[in-house]
């Protein structure tokens, strides 16, 4: 619909905007937080230089809003020892209707910042052999690969709340995350991997031209990372991306990992509402259960019955087996511990869909000791 606002809130806006650009400096500069003055906005900005850099940085640096009460603001500015700069705005801060509202303050502010997130899910798919593959080859893979996580994240969305998809291309295939922060939204990020492997093994069935259906390598994690964002000039947000701890694990583990492998990097996450700390083993388990609405589904192969999700491991006693944490090193002597995942689909035709390799399948295997 059209902005039926009073064209002088929407021109303050757009003039605003445009000074967050200028203060942004093409990318040099973050901007920190922000507080309302007498006569508009007082703001806090940063090179990034700096940012990375602080010894001991203020909480609100790099996470929760970026409008802050007047005192955090002091605190912040004394802190990262910068002056404020005072925007003049035309139109004043409040809540009335003619008013520019704080929300959208920091509505124009969010694209100039940088924010840290300490927990959440990433995705990481690769397709094999990619750089061997002409480029009319590449680029129908591509898009069967980008088809069917739009697929997955479509289908998921219509039965899990708080799911914002975002993508970024690693050239040979995409980092995938929940724009949504918390427990359940990390959930949803491994069921759209669920939903994901189940829709491109079926393609792999059924694909009349077998070479458009890439094969991959899969790897999910949870980590820390930061946000940032590449505004254009008059400060909209062309999206989102995504550098940290958990995208360098993630690369480091899907290098080493086998075609056709899904590896899930061997993390605890604290549940957002107790405070307990949830491993991987645990959190399969509660993937699985939000999972449970795909039984039923009718693919192509024919209709889900049942599937199994799990971490594969050596055979202990009898019949049972231990979920195996292993790790691999990398050119920097750094460890990055991992556990093999296997999806099994089994539909009413008889015939099961596998997805992952058995750990029979794998070579090369270095478990982590125990107490690793």
């Amino acid at each position: 619909m059209p902005d039926t606002a009073p064209t002088g809130r929407v021109a303050a806006l757009e003039s605003l905007r445009l000074a967050l650009f200028g203060l942004w400096r093409l990318g040099s500069n973050a901007l920190v937080g922000w507080t309302q003055s007498k006569n508009g906005i007082e703001l806090l900005t940063l090179p990034k230089v700096r940012l990375f850099n602080l010894a001991a940085p203020h909480r609100r640096v790099f996470t929760a809003d970026r409008h802050m009460g007047h005192q955090t603001f002091q605190e912040v500015a004394e802190l990262i020892n910068v002056q404020p700069i005072e925007l003049r705005l035309a139109v004043p801060v409040g809540d009335d209707p003619d008013d520019i509202s704080p929300a959208e303050i920091e509505g124009a502010v969010a694209p100039f910042v940088v924010t840290r997130v300490e927990q959440h899910a990433v995705l990481l798919v690769d397709i094999v052999g990619f750089s061997l593959l002409k480029s009319e080859q590449q680029a129908s893979q591509l898009a069967t690969l980008e088809f069917s996580l739009n697929l997955a994240a479509e289908l998921v969305s219509k039965h899990a709340p708080g799911l914002t998809v975002l993508r970024s291309t690693t050239g040979d295939g995409f980092y995938v995350w929940n724009a949504e922060k918390g427990l359940d939204a990390d959930i949803n990020l491994f069921v759209i991997l669920v939903a994901f492997l189940t829709y491109h093994a079926t393609l792999r069935q059924t694909m009349t031209v077998p070479l458009a259906v890439p094969s991959l390598r899969v790897c999910i994690g949870i980590g820390s990372h930061f946000i940032y964002h590449q505004p254009t000039r008059d400060g909209r947000d062309t999206g989102q991306f995504i550098v940290g701890d958990v995208t360098i694990d993630l690369a480091r583990l899907i290098g080493a990992a086998a075609p056709g492998q899904v590896v899930v990097n061997a993390f605890e996450r604290l549940d957002d509402v107790t405070g307990r700390r949830i491993d991987v083993h645990d959190f399969v388990d509660r993937v699985s259960a939000a999972s449970q609405w795909m039984v039923g589904l009718t693919l192509p192969g024919g209709r889900i019955e049942r599937f199994t999700l799990y971490l594969t491991g050596q055979r202990g006693g009898g019949s049972q087996f231990g979920d195996l944490k292993m790790m691999v090193t990398d050119k920097h002597g750094l460890a990055h511990k991992f556990y093999n995942l296997k999806l099994n689909i089994f539909t009413d035709r008889g015939e099961p869909i596998f997805c992952g390799l058995r750990q029979a399948d794998l070579t090369d295997v270095h478990p982590v000791p125990p107490g690793g």
